[in-house]
């Protein structure tokens, strides 16, 4: 293929076109070789310096020997260990039959949670939900003691 006697039916551009074309596969062709043969640098080198890292590598350090058997000794007592479950009992729970739960309007909300000390209460209506707002809903109020469940007082 690279017979010069075929340079007379190639024009002047088409004889520098050719010129150029095999300068640029020749670029091409060591470009080509200075891959591979970094790659299989890369490949023989980094199992080797993983290994050399290994082998220097500081050894973890061995666990202490147990102490001596000393009974009274504060350092060969067991820790405590954490408790454990050994017996679970059930109990059934009644409720107050005068309890039970009641639908509300939201008024008649607004209007029980002002009663209970919350003036500032308020409902925003959100798509699917209903938030309760107001500041005094953030603070812990103690509840009206019960009178079944709230001992005698002193002079009862």
């Amino acid at each position: 293929m690279n017979d010069q006697s075929h340079d007379t039916t190639l024009s002047a551009h088409g004889r520098a076109r050719r010129d150029e074309m095999l300068a640029d596969l020749r670029r091409r062709v060591r470009a080509r070789g200075r891959r591979r043969r970094a790659a299989l640098g890369v490949s023989t080198t980094l199992p080797l310096l993983a290994l050399a890292l290994l082998i220097a590598w500081p050894a973890r350090q061995p666990s202490p020997a147990p102490a001596p058997d000393f009974p009274d000794s504060p350092i060969t007592q067991s820790p405590p260990s954490a408790p454990t479950l050994t017996h679970v009992t059930f109990a059934m729970v009644q409720t107050r039959p005068d309890l039970r739960a009641q639908s509300l309007s939201d008024a008649e909300l607004l209007d029980l949670l002002r009663e209970a000390g919350h003036a500032d209460a308020g409902l925003a209506r959100l798509p699917g939900r209903v938030l309760l707002t107001g500041d005094s809903l953030a603070r812990r109020t103690d509840p009206a003691p019960d009178p079944d469940t709230t001992p005698p007082g002193p002079g009862a």
